[in-house]
C-alpha cells in the first residue's frame, strides 16, 4: 500500500501517464476515495500479470532468452543460487506440418484466448482441404484428411507456430521421478499435437554437483545424447577466443577481396586495415571494423539493461552482478560469464558517450558523472571542494532552484554559465541519454563511431563535436 502511495506521489501533478491518463494532481486530491481500488489494481498487475515470455513481447529481443538460457545454465555449472543439483534439457523438434493434429490446434488457439466465431473460421480453412491423385495422368479420387496443414499455404507457418516451440530449454531437479515425469509429458504432448521430440538431438547437461555416473543414468532416462562442451553442452556456444578468431577471419577475407588476392595470387596490400576503417573525411574508405561492431551492439544491450528494468533478462542479470548498485557502476568479477564480460565491455561505449539529463539531480554524482550541457567535455573543469559522491541535489533548493551562491562558491567560473541553464525539475529523475540522437536513445551507428574514435583517438573521444 505504502509503495503503491509512493509512486503516486512521485508522478507530477500536472503531467499524466498515457494519452488516455488523469493527471498526478487528480490521484492526490482524491485518494482518500480511490486509493484502495487504485492500490488493488497495481498490486493485481505486479502479482498476477508479469509477462515471463521474453520472445515476441514489446520492447525484447529474441537474444534475451540465449542469454537467460546461458546464465542459468552456468549458475548450474558454478553451484551459484543452489542450483549445483540442477540438470537442463534441450529439446529438439522433429518438424511436420503434416502431423499436426486439428483438435490440438483448436485446443491451442482456445487456451491463447482467440474468439470462438475466430476459431471456427480459421479451422475451416485448415478442414476444407481435399487430395486426389494423378494416375496415367487421369485425376482419381477425393481424400479428406484428417490432420496436418496444408504446405505452402500463407496461413500455415503462423499456426504452425502456435503447435510447436523450436529450441526449448527445461530446467529441473536431477531426480528420477522428474526426468520420468518429464518424459511423460514429452510423450503426452507427442501424442496430443503429432509433433514428435528427436532424441537422437535433444541434450542434457548436468549441475556440478551432479556425479558423471548419476548424470549419465538420468540422461539416458530422457535423451540419446549426454553432450558436453568445455563444461557446459554444445548448444551453448562458442569460446569468447573463437569468435575472436572470426572476426579477424573475416577482416582478412575483407582485405584480400578488397586489394585482389586470389588463392594462387597475392596482391601488396597497399594499406592496413584499420587504416582502411579510419572515416572517409580522415584518410581512409570507411570500412567497418568488425571488432568495434561487436563492441557497439554489446552497448546496445547494455543500454537496454538500464532502461528497461523491469524485463526477465535485466532481473536476471542484475541479480547475478549488481544486485545492490546499478549497471554502470557494476563490477566485472574474473570469474564472470563471457557474455556480462562482453556487455561490460560495450558498457566503455556508454560511459565515453552518454551523459545526464537533470531533473532533480539525486542521481548524479557531482565530481565523476558527465551532466553539463557542454558539447567539449560534460565534466567539471575541475573537482570542487566537496567530499566524493557528493549529488547535485545538495546544489537544489527545495523549491526548485539551483543554489547560486553555494555554486557559485564550489564550482569553476567556467562551468558556472553551463550550470545556470540547466533547468530543474524535481519530480523528473535524473535519466542517461544518448547525446548523438534527437530522441536521446542508443543507436548501433553513433555507438560505433564513438567506439572508434575511443580506440584511435582517446585523447579527443570526449569531444562530441569531434564525433
Amino acid at each position: 500500500m505504502e509503495e503503491v502511495f509512493k509512486a503516486m506521489r512521485d508522478i507530477h501533478p500536472h503531467k499524466a501517464p498515457g494519452r488516455d491518463g488523469l493527471p498526478g494532481l487528480f490521484y492526490r486530491q482524491y485518494w482518500p476515495t480511490i486509493g484502495t481500488e487504485v492500490t488493488k489494481v497495481c498490486l493485481g498487475i505486479l502479482n498476477d500479470g508479469i509477462q515471463e515470455q521474453s520472445a515476441f513481447v514489446g520492447d525484447r529481443l529474441i537474444q534475451d532468452n540465449a542469454i537467460i538460457g546461458f546464465e542459468s545454465l552456468r549458475c548450474m555449472k558454478t553451484k551459484r543460487f543452489g542450483n549445483g543439483r540442477k540438470m537442463a534439457l534441450k529439446l529438439d523438434m522433429s518438424k511436420a506440418y503434416d502431423r499436426v493434429e486439428w483438435n490440438f490446434l483448436r485446443t491451442m488457439m482456445r487456451g491463447l484466448g482467440y474468439e470462438e466465431q475466430w476459431i471456427e473460421k480459421i479451422m475451416r480453412c485448415v478442414e476444407s482441404v481435399a487430395f486426389s491423385v494423378l494416375i496415367n495422368g487421369e485425376q482419381i479420387g477425393n481424400f479428406q484428411p484428417t490432420r496436418g496443414l496444408r504446405q505452402g499455404d500463407s496461413l500455415s507457418p503462423y499456426l504452425f507456430l502456435l503447435c510447436l516451440e523450436d529450441d526449448s530449454f527445461v530446467f529441473l531437479d536431477a531426480k528420477e521421478n522428474e526426468c520420468d515425469t518429464m518424459k511423460n509429458i514429452l510423450q503426452q504432448y507427442s501424442r496430443l499435437s503429432g509433433q514428435q521430440v528427436n532424441l537422437e538431438k535433444s541434450e542434457v547437461s548436468m549441475g556440478k554437483r551432479i556425479s558423471s555416473t548419476m548424470g549419465q543414468d538420468l540422461a539416458n532416462r530422457l535423451v540419446s545424447n549426454h553432450a558436453k562442451y568445455l563444461g557446459l553442452p554444445s548448444f551453448v556456444g562458442r569460446r569468447k577466443q573463437e569468435v575472436f578468431e572470426l572476426i579477424t577471419n573475416l577482416h582478412s577475407l575483407a582485405t584480400n577481396f578488397w586489394w585482389g588476392d586470389t588463392k594462387d595470387h597475392k596482391k601488396l596490400h597497399w594499406s592496413t586495415w584499420d587504416k582502411l576503417c579510419r572515416p572517409k573525411e580522415e584518410g581512409g574508405l570507411g570500412f567497418r571494423s568488425l571488432t568495434e561492431f561487436n563492441q557497439a551492439l554489446l552497448a546496445k544491450q547494455g543500454w537496454r539493461l538500464i532502461h528497461n528494468p523491469q524485463t526477465l533478462l535485466t532481473l536476471v542479470l542484475k541479480n547475478s552482478y549488481y544486485p545492490n548498485t546499478s549497471f554502470m557502476k557494476a563490477g566485472c568479477p574474473t570469474r564472470a560469464s563471457c557474455v556480462w564480460k562482453g556487455i561490460c565491455w560495450g558498457r566503455k561505449i556508454l560511459k565515453e558517450g552518454a551523459r545526464w539529463r537533470v531533473g532533480n539531480g539525486r542521481e548524479i554524482n557531482v565530481w565523476e558523472d558527465k551532466w553539463l550541457p557542454r558539447p567539449h567535455g560534460a565534466t567539471l573543469s575541475q573537482f570542487p571542494d566537496l567530499p566524493p559522491k557528493t549529488k547535485l541535489h545538495k546544489f537544489i533548493t527545495w523549491e526548485g532552484n539551483l543554489n547560486m551562491g553555494e555554486i557559485t562558491k564550489h564550482f569553476h567560473k567556467d562551468d558556472i554559465p553551463w550550470i545556470q541553464g540547466i533547468p530543474i525539475d524535481l519530480y523528473m529523475e535524473d535519466t542517461l541519454i544518448w547525446p548523438f540522437t534527437p530522441n536521446g536513445q542508443y543507436i548501433v551507428k553513433s555507438g560505433y563511431r564513438v567506439g572508434r574514435e575511443m580506440n584511435l583517438n582517446p585523447t579527443r573521444c570526449s569531444d562530441m563535436a569531434a564525433i
